[in-house]
């Protein structure tokens, strides 16, 4: 008897309940409150800078509206969410509980003394990372010893068929996997989603994945989140029929989209309720470190980057180097270009004054960007080595920016 298929994971739509406003500049907070954002970049060993900058956003009471991120970054908003909603926490707490995060991340990572951090990436090569992945060592030794297939003998010309075998198999795509048990990856989603959490304190959150195959980015959101994005304004993708970017609410299946490495290869598939279409997602950061555009309804953001385009000791000499720079100069150009577009806007508005502008019904006003960002270059062999060094950073360059804004401790 024929095995049943096993579902798909799936995809959640945004509930049609969800109230979605167009114009959201005159929302508030709450008393006394300035409505602001945060927006986090995700980046491997890095990300303990976004703890160090969501700690002293925690010890100043400088509560966003909204956060975007990606990536990494998505449990580090977790980490922040958790340590806010706790009822009975004093700020010193919370303060703490955050900070006890950036140390388990360093200690796990950091299997040996800093001066052997070399010898550190080729264990946790071997090993993987606890509680986050694993290589796929014995599947890797299986596939050197599994025959040629026939697509491989027949193929023409054979020395290029045969040639993309050999790297498949020396190099394949694949060549770990993720280790996050289901029970956490589902606590993340609840806590991003903030159930129990009464409607006025609840924080609004978007993050994304990415489908290759199709170019379209994911971004998933909470209730929260839903009428400062303004979803009901339509996207149009670059040939001009679907939309490019499309919004799905917070589920678990978001959850692991928004983690998929590229090292875990591309056979995990989801099924899409509201296109009706399996999707191949990985995570958005690949395609966009920083959700910033969308954040336009906000007079000030704040946007905290485990990364820099300018604190640069020396250019590469080495293929690894440059491997990292490719990196850097990909995610600052995504960085920028929505950078470039909210400066536009503020142009606009600086030479029309007294004027009332509106983009598609929606009324507009300047927005701030503060850059939060590492002062250190990255290096090919720290991508997964956190640091309290780099927590510590994060921190101070966060309270430097908030202070900057009138935001006191």
């Amino acid at each position: 008897m024929p095995e049943t298929p096993q579902p798909l994971p799936s995809l959640l739509p945004v509930p049609a309940e969800w109230p979605i406003s167009n114009d959201t500049s005159l929302k508030d907070t709450g008393p006394n409150r300035r409505p602001i954002a945060f927006a986090l970049g995700g980046l491997g060993g890095f990300n303990n800078h976004l703890g160090g900058a969501l700690a002293s956003a925690t010890d100043r009471d400088v509560r966003p509206a909204l956060i975007s991120c990606s990536s990494g970054a998505v449990v580090w908003a977790g980490e922040y969410l958790k340590a806010i909603h706790t009822p009975g926490l004093t700020r010193d707490q919370r303060v703490a509980s955050l900070h006890a995060a950036a140390e388990q991340a360093a200690t796990r990572s950091n299997i040996l003394p800093r001066d052997f951090r070399i010898a550190n990436d080729a264990i946790i090569g071997l090993i993987g990372l606890p509680g986050m992945c694993r290589p796929l060592w014995p599947q890797y030794f299986l596939n050197l010893f599994w025959p040629p297939s026939l697509k491989t003998l027949t193929q023409r010309p054979s020395e290029v068929a045969w040639a993309n075998t050999l790297a498949n198999r020396l190099l394949p795509a694949a060549w770990a996997m993720p280790t996050r048990s289901s029970a956490d990856i589902a606590q993340l989603a609840d806590t991003l989603n903030q159930t129990g959490i009464a409607p006025d304190q609840a924080i609004g959150v978007v993050f994304n994945a990415f489908d290759p195959n199709r170019g379209e980015e994911l971004l998933f959101v909470n209730q929260a989140a839903a009428s400062w994005l303004d979803l009901s304004r339509p996207r149009v993708a670059r040939d001009g029929t679907t939309p490019r970017i499309k919004y799905r609410a917070i589920n678990d299946t978001a959850v692991q989209a928004a983690l998929r490495l590229f090292a875990y290869g591309f056979d995990w598939k989801v099924w899409d309720p509201v296109d009706q279409v399996e999707r191949i997602l990985v995570d958005g950061a690949y395609h966009r470190q920083v959700i910033l555009k969308e954040l336009h309804a906000f007079e000030l953001i704040f946007a905290m980057r485990p990364i820099n385009d300018k604190d640069r000791n020396a250019l590469p000499t080495n293929s690894l180097g440059s491997l990292t720079l490719q990196t850097e100069i990909g995610f600052n150009g995504s960085y920028d270009a929505q950078a470039d577009a909210l400066g536009l806007v503020n142009t606009i508005i600086q030479n029309h004054p007294g004027s009332s502008i509106a983009i598609n019904g929606r009324s507009i006003h300047p927005v701030t960007v503060e850059p939060i960002e590492i002062k250190t270059s990255t290096n090919f062999f720290d991508y997964f080595i956190e640091t309290l060094e780099t927590y510590d950073q994060g921190l101070t360059e966060a309270h430097r920016g908030f202070a900057k804004h009138g935001f006191r401790s």
